[in-house]
């Protein structure tokens, strides 16, 4: 997104490629479907960047014998604050009157995250995917300035280290010192997309290589003068050109990244700038095109607006193709405006290596927008009464009566009147407050059976369903630690384990779709295999809607779904428990608490809202059919109405799911519910 020019050339290509680069963004993000690799500019970015800002340092050390940091971190500010900080504070106003009062606190936190450059960090650690919060943060884009920003703090650190200790013989020392870079980022990049993805896609660890190929470059061709045939650069223009434009249409938001993948589009970048090097090529020349090198020099500030332009536009003018148009021609308008009369006027501040005032003035700028959106954060109420007690469960025995788990002691929650001071967790983490088990790759678009509890357990227990099964992960992990049982979860977000039933989400993307039908024929045998004692079934209702009749077509592909699954899991001695539908709020616990801190009760729902009587019913019987008890945890969670809050702890993260804290909480109910499946006598009829 910035990037300086390698003094003292500015090559107009360059200019092209960064209006290639944003093209892409700005198309995968208001026309998924038609671009849905175009999130592949930011690799494009990534490279000109490591090319362009290694130049220039390359230069001052050639021209000068050293590298100012000052002045280095002087022009850095200059380049990237003005404008980031107009964007940042227009944001801010236009969320003020256009969100409530939470949405607007959840604007703050990212702004200053972001303010900081360190959006990266805040999205990585922010639940993704199915979890992610409903609107986008107006500030995501933010996050590759971050990881480009938190290069530059070490790189130029490092390089000078490099020149000082490694004297005449520099040049061959940084070229080692970026390939090291190179093969650990990378490496990182390969192993943590396939473990941590959305740590993988956000942090600086797994993507210094993309900013390594670009330095790289850079030193390769100090290093190296070689004249080359006039085909061998037109081609490989040409080749680069053909790898980001595969990747951008081929690459949808499934695939693997960055790991080995980004590959593709950096390996192109790369080899675009270094035809260029060798004179002007025919791609040379299409990039340097005036309409190309004018919308080059404006990809920055585009880059800022594009995004809080689409999140604000889509609610308010639709969402057809025509108005998705004017929305970019509006972004492209503030870009323009912002090129012309930020960005350009402060590239005319001088700064000098020894002089720190832009420096002071960049920082100071940023710290303001940081510390007064903490100070707003601060004032604002998060609580509206005196601190309660914390809930606590002692050991709990669970007995079936009538096919179903009774508990001893009855389970009695404290409700309390306002959201007390002691409230865990705070308002503003709830949304974070997730089983890790969702930000592995264990709910991944692929069949993954992940462990937990004591691995030389002899007692083995399967906890499988969709996200309803692995928010009771915490639970079940940890009793199955305390007790010497071995532990498993196989999970699909958004894909109940019903056979043939596929995702019921309708919004859902024909990738999904076809990974959840196929999750759904191959997870049953799968967990069969495990030969667990113990099978806890929970998924999400396929076909019902809170608050609507349940359509006889629909039931019937439920329990013919489900009873297929079951009766394939349920071989020899295993013990599958049946979990009733999970009791569902009207309300999102986050936004209602905010708006009622002094009337819990506002936020409660009706249980036999959250649980219709027809729907227990029916799981009753499929608990009699296909499995041998019925777990209702409504029993736990709700009196004649669901609440939110229990003492001093939140229960749920979001209307259909339990925060990770409060499972846990519930460890020894969980236990109870093992336990007494374990001690069944009668071998299950199959």
């Amino acid at each position: 997104m910035s990037g300086e020019q390698l003094a003292p050339a500015r090559r107009a290509d360059v200019q092209g490629l960064r209006a290639l680069a944003v093209g892409l963004v700005v198309g995968y993000h208001f026309f998924p479907t038609t671009l849905p690799g175009g999130f592949v500019g930011v690799d494009v970015f990534f490279v000109i960047s490591g090319y362009l800002i290694t130049g220039l340092l390359l230069h001052e050390v050639e021209r000068s014998g050293r590298i100012s940091l000052l002045g280095f971190y002087g022009r850095r500010a200059r380049r990237i604050l003005p404008a980031a900080l107009i964007v940042t504070i227009v944001t801010l106003i236009v969320s003020f009157f256009a969100f409530s009062k939470v949405a607007f606190l959840d604007v703050l936190t990212d702004a200053a995250w972001s303010s900081a450059y360190l959006a990266n960090v805040h999205l990585a650690n922010a639940p993704g995917g199915y979890f992610a919060r409903t609107s986008p943060s107006l500030f995501t884009h933010f996050w590759s300035l971050a990881v480009e920003e938190q290069f530059y703090l070490v790189w130029p650190v490092l390089l000078l280290l490099i020149v000082v200790a490694a004297g005449r013989t520099w040049r061959r020392a940084a070229l080692i010192a970026i390939v090291v870079i190179f093969v650990a980022s990378i490496l990182a990049s390969v192993i943590l997309s396939n473990t941590l993805p959305v740590f993988a896609f956000y942090s600086l660890v797994t993507r210094a290589w993309e900013l390594a190929i670009g330095a790289l470059l850079a030193v390769a061709t100090l290093i190296w003068r070689i004249q080359l045939p006039r085909w061998l650069t037109e081609t490989a223009g040409v080749f680069g050109a053909a790898l980001i434009l595969a990747s951008a249409v081929i690459y949808t938001p499934g695939t693997q990244f960055p790991s080995f993948t980004a590959i593709v589009p950096t390996a192109g970048t790369a080899l675009i700038l270094w035809s260029g090097l060798h004179g002007r090529t025919v791609l040379g020349r299409a990039l340097s095109w005036w309409p190309a090198r004018r919308t080059g020099d404006v990809s920055y500030s585009l880059y800022l607006w594009h995004w809080p332009v689409l999140i604000f536009g889509l609610p308010l003018i639709g969402s057809s193709p025509f108005e998705r148009v004017g929305l970019i021609a509006v972004a492209l308008a503030l870009a323009v405006a912002t090129y012309l009369l930020v960005e350009r006027p402060a590239s005319k501040v001088v700064v000098t290596p020894g002089s720190a005032r832009v420096l002071i003035a960049g920082l100071s700028a940023t710290a303001a927008v940081v510390l007064s959106a903490l100070v707003a954060l601060a004032v604002s109420p998060t609580t509206g009464g005196p601190a309660v007690t914390s809930p606590t469960i002692g050991p709990t025995t669970a007995t079936i009566s009538d096919g179903r788990l009774v508990f001893a002691p009855d389970r009695r929650m404290t409700v309390p009147d306002s959201v007390p001071e002691n409230v865990s967790p705070q308002l503003a983490g709830i949304p974070g407050d997730l089983a890790d088990v969702f930000r592995t790759t264990c709910f991944s678009l692929q069949l993954q059976v992940c462990e937990g509890g004591d691995p030389d357990g002899s007692v083995s227990v399967v906890l499988a369903g969709d996200s309803q099964a692995g928010h009771w992960w915490p639970a079940v992990d940890r009793a199955a630690t305390e007790n010497g049982w071995k532990a498993y979860i196989v999970g699909m977000n958004g894909c109940p384990l019903a056979d043939g039933l596929g995702n019921p989400d309708p919004r859902a993307a024909a990738e999904l779709e076809t990974a959840c039908v196929k999750w759904q024929q191959e997870a049953p045998a799968t967990i069969a295999a495990l030969d667990p004692d113990v099978v806890l079934y929970a998924s999400n209702v396929a076909g019902f809607q809170e608050g609507k009749p349940f359509l006889p077509e629909a039931e019937a592909r439920w329990r013919a779904g489900v009873g297929i699954s079951l009766d394939v899991i349920r071989q020899g001695d295993t013990r599958v428990v049946y979990f009733d539908k999970f009791p569902v709020l009207k309300q999102d616990p986050e936004a209602c608490l905010f708006e009622n801190l002094r009337d819990v009760g506002a936020c409660s729902t009706a249980r036999d809202w959250a649980v219709p009587p027809e729907i227990s019913a029916m799981s009753a019987d499929l608990a009699r059919e296909h499995a041998d008890v019925l777990f209702s945890p409504a029993d736990l969670l709700c009196t004649d109405a669901c609440a939110m809050l229990d003492g001093n702890h939140i229960m749920y993260r979001d209307p259909k799911h339990l925060t990770a804290s409060y499972s846990q909480i519930l460890t020894p109910v969980m236990a109870a519910v093992i336990d007494a499946a374990l001690g069944l006598t009668d071998t299950p009829a199959h």
